[in-house]
């Protein structure tokens, strides 16, 4: 098959994109943070989040601790909720990069 040139960058051929008409719920998950670790990390990746989609919901799930911490940071965002859930555990002292234990920890922090 031969293309002819369009004129444009964009192919002759290709798909047109549309965006969501309704707002879209944005799940997040944070099983190893607590406290203060990945706060600056967490922060930034939320910003980015709400710049890159404005009008979805965010949800953003991690220890007690970090979602204390992490709220604050970000108050200036709009329509961002916090939620605590248990931490990442891995049985048999597994490292947490195993991804059989990583499997097992996200499944039972999710209950």
């Amino acid at each position: 098959m031969i293309r002819e040139p369009t004129g444009n960058l964009t192919r002759a051929d290709a798909p047109v994109r549309q965006t969501a008409t309704e707002p879209l719920e944005i799940e997040l998950f944070d099983f190893l943070s607590f406290d203060h670790v990945h706060l600056p990390f967490n922060e930034a990746y939320l910003r980015i989040l709400r710049a890159a989609y404005p009008d979805d919901r965010i949800s953003f799930r991690a220890a007690k601790g970090h979602v204390e911490r992490l709220a604050p940071r970000v108050a200036d965002l709009s329509d961002i909720i916090f939620r605590p859930c248990d931490s990442f555990a891995t049985p048999f002292g597994l490292s947490h990069h195993n991804p059989i234990a990583g499997q097992w920890g996200r499944a039972s922090a999710l209950v």
